[in-house]
């Protein structure tokens, strides 16, 4: 995968997108076969030393939380991040994503699918990675929501020099975001 790129695997249903995300990640064991980066072998990407933000395709996997704030919350604290910057980083990711605070006291499973798939990437972004990968982020949604999440994906690559990797089944519109 390319550095500070929009990095697509794609695939119909079933051929092993979501199995390589996780393996990648460290969530999945049974593989034959090396992870590299940098021509390093590791053994996951939660073994490096940057931070690395993973979505699954169900947005609400993720969540455990009662409140939006506290889903925000929960990412920085395990990062340990100080009250003052804590706070300043809840609101900045929300606003990447296109949500206002007033989100913040919201139930996340009381979201509407698309407002969930943007939580989601809102957390990731909570604790600043360098790498996100994201599985099927445009499962569910309508045409509206995935330019939505497109073009948010586009502004983190190019504004905020992140490394996007993403599966997809949805061809003619993954491939128009996807730098490869």
């Amino acid at each position: 995968f390319e550095k500070e790129k929009i990095n697509l695997i794609i695939g119909p249903s079933g051929s092993g997108k979501s199995i390589l995300t996780k393996i990648i990640m460290g969530l999945e064991k049974d593989y034959d076969g090396n992870i590299l980066l940098e021509n390093k072998k590791i053994d996951n990407l939660l073994d490096i030393p940057f931070k690395v933000g993973y979505a699954f395709q169900k947005s609400s996997y993720s969540f455990f939380n009662e409140t939006v704030y506290k889903e925000l919350e929960f990412g920085l604290n395990k990062y340990k991040y100080r009250l003052s910057k804590k706070d300043k980083q809840i609101k900045h990711s929300l606003k990447i994503v296109g949500l206002s605070e007033d989100y913040l006291k919201l139930n996340p499973f009381k979201l509407s699918y698309g407002e969930q798939s943007l939580l989601a990437l809102a957390i990731i972004l909570s604790f600043n990675p360098k790498i996100i990968i994201l599985d099927e982020p445009f499962i569910g949604l309508d045409n509206k929501n995935k330019k939505n999440i497109g073009n948010i994906l586009i502004k983190l690559v190019r504004r905020y020099h992140k490394t996007i990797i993403f599966t997809s089944s949805f061809a003619n519109y993954s491939l128009k975001i996807a730098d490869n």
